[in-house]
């Protein structure tokens, strides 16, 4: 502690200097030293970071290497959200041009932090960015660390081979980098083996994680390597091997200042406990795992901990009790974002039913489990594919930016050499640099014009979404991908309600701003690939290319919603706003007119049905058809 407040004062002579600062390639004094000291006491280290005020700080790159270092502290603390705000509050003082290393570096730590957060897929931009330069300049350490995060967060993603693929390149270079070790990604390592249920695996590398750890006395990493290390020996069986892990974790983790860590192995040992029907132990150790949980807000171990206590509570057949606990987890749980735990949920929900006696409502709730665990095994294949392809996309083009940086280097070099040759070849360069500027010019311009024109053509002014041949060009080529190779393409025509009345009632100017604001709504609610277009008065086409029936009805359901609160925005009174849909499913060999009289069949009985609804038409339903004839 004592030289934590020696290089908090050094840190305050430094920021009275005023100076250009250089490139730099390492962390400054005195944060390269505590950034050093986080695994072994992080809270000392957040305690003498705490006592700077950033606002005595002057120089921008010594502020972010400030928030930078909070974001590492509260990183290794499992506070999810104060990483992340610390990590782009960094970002804002950090110019990429003058300070690349610290800007990638800065950039990494806020891709970690997106992956405790919840979504890592917002990380991946800055980890491939990262490893990019570190190539590119010949930075074994930022490739190294760039590598580490990558495979963090395509394991999140459950990419597990591309988490393995990095992970382990970064374990053949981590002997000749700096700032990670072996031991450090042996740990992800097992991580990574665990999250497969491939717990065999995961064991040596978790004891090599162990081994590095308590040679270094890294208390707060040792104690997560810990916590592995039993959760598998636990999962193989070896109970008694398991749960002294855990205690050694969990002992470790208090030293270190770590709550979070002690309430996560206390989780574990109380699953031991229950297993083992120690109900009281199991109970005591919960209730001290919930308390912490409480305190962090940590939704996702608080739903954890709440289905525990509720498995306690039915094997005590204490049923008012476990039915709190249940209406507890409910009351934390968001469906949406914890698709896996919202599933394991309705599970032991099937349980606390079937101990009451409702077995007929206990089986209805456990079948559909079983399809929502298909849906959701369906969506991150799915999603697994895009974040593949997007990665792809992201390389390449980082690739052929800093190819292209490095060639115009290379031109300007060139051309200075050329420059000091002699005046006539300088005068003559200046000449064509003029010619071709003026060339440029004109050719902008007429690119410009062009653009401009083809959006006139094909833009609907009052909406900004495309006009109706635009659309239904897009469309016919949509069709023709879906067709060619056997794609998902679902097809709506959505129109406001009442849109007559509107433009009688409130005049035609308020009529225009509907269908104004109606178009800003449809460009921030679909992607750039989806095919939106205003085909009539107030008749619009969607056409939702690699989509399902059921996602689409999803999100046609979600833009309904959207519509609904337009109406706050008008000062009229009485104006209420809606839409209807008709929704059908592009089927190989239909033509255009086919698919938009199937939409027309769904929307009509929208409209006949009540108005403010999403149709999907069915060929089987008797008024469908009789209305198509």
């Amino acid at each position: 502690m004592r030289r934590l407040n020696w290089l908090l004062g050094l840190l305050l002579t430094l920021t009275c200097m005023s100076a250009i600062a250089a490139p730099i390639r390492e962390w400054s004094d005195p944060y390269r030293e505590w950034i050093m000291q986080i695994p072994k006491s992080p809270g000392d280290v957040l305690a003498a970071l705490n006592q700077i005020p950033p606002a005595q700080l002057q120089d921008p790159n010594v502020i972010a290497q400030h928030h930078s270092a909070l974001s590492m502290v509260y990183f290794a603390l499992s506070y999810p959200q104060k990483s992340l705000d610390n990590a782009q509050t960094a970002l804002k003082y950090v110019d990429r041009e003058e300070q690349p290393w610290l800007f990638h570096m800065t950039k990494l730590n806020e891709s970690q932090a997106f992956d405790i957060v919840g979504t890592p897929n917002s990380g991946l931009l800055g980890a491939n960015a990262a490893v990019i330069w570190g190539e590119l300049n010949d930075d074994l350490d930022m490739v190294v660390n760039g590598l580490f995060v990558r495979g963090v967060l395509r394991n999140s993603l459950v990419d597990y081979q591309g988490a393995l693929k990095d992970l382990q390149r970064a374990y053949e270079l981590a002997p000749s980098a700096k700032n990670l070790s072996r031991g450090d990604i042996a740990g992800m390592l097992a991580l990574v083996y665990e999250y497969r249920r491939e717990d065999a695996l995961a064991i040596p590398f978790f004891e090599e994680a162990a081994e590095f750890h308590r040679e270094n006395e890294n208390d707060l990493e040792l104690s997560i390597a810990l916590y592995g290390l039993g959760k598998a020996h636990n999962n193989l069986g070896n109970t008694e091997l398991g749960r002294s892990l855990l205690t050694q974790s969990k002992n470790l983790a208090q030293v270190a200042g770590d709550l979070q860590g002690v309430a996560y192995a206390l989780k574990e040992l109380a699953g031991i406990s229950l297993t083992t029907n120690d109900l009281q132990s199991a109970e005591e150790q919960l209730q001290q795992a919930l308390d912490i949980f409480l305190q962090s807000d940590n939704k996702f171990m608080l739903v954890e901990a709440y289905k525990n206590m509720l498995l306690v509570a039915l094997a005590k057949n204490e049923l008012t009790e476990a039915e709190r606990y249940l209406n507890l987890a409910d009351s934390v749980i968001d469906k949406q974002n914890m698709p896996i735990q919202s599933i394991e949920l309705d599970e032991t929900r099937a349980l606390f039913w079937a101990k009451k006696g409702e077995n007929q409502k206990a089986f209805e709730l456990l079948y559909e489990t079983v399809s929502e665990k298909q849906q959701l095994l369906s969506q991150q294949s799915t999603r697994q594919l895009h974040s593949l392809r997007s990665q792809y996309e992201i390389d390449m083009k980082e690739r052929e930016n800093q190819l292209l940086e490095q060639q115009n280097q290379l031109q300007k070099s060139d051309l200075n050499a050329v420059e000091t040759k002699n005046l006539q070849l300088l005068l003559l360069f200046g000449a064509t640099l003029i010619i071709c500027g003026l060339l440029i010019i004109m050719v902008y311009r007429a690119l410009k014009n062009r653009a401009r024109f083809e959006k006139l053509a094909n833009t609907d002014s009052l909406t900004g979404l495309s006009n109706r041949r635009s659309a239904m060009e897009k469309l016919h080529n949509q069709m023709e991908l879906a067709q060619r190779h056997n794609l998902h393409l679902a097809i709506a025509i959505a129109d406001i309600d009442l849109f007559k009345k509107i433009n009688d009632t409130y005049g035609h100017a308020v009529g225009d701003k509907v269908l104004k604001r109606f178009g800003q709504l449809c460009t921030n609610t679909f992607r750039q690939t989806d095919v939106v277009g205003r085909i009539g008065g107030e008749e619009f086409l969607i056409a939702l290319p690699h989509t399902s029936l059921h996602d689409a009805e999803n999100t046609l359901k979600s833009l309904s919603l959207k519509v609904k609160t337009l109406s706050e925005q008008f000062s009229q009174e009485g104006l209420k706003l809606s839409i209807s849909i008709g929704l059908t499913q592009f089927q190989q060999g239909l033509s255009a007119e086919e698919v938009l009289l199937h939409c027309d069949t769904a929307l009509y009985q929208a409209k006949r049905g009540g108005r403010d609804k999403v149709v999907i038409y069915d060929k089987e339903d008797p008024a469908m058809l009789q209305m198509e004839l």
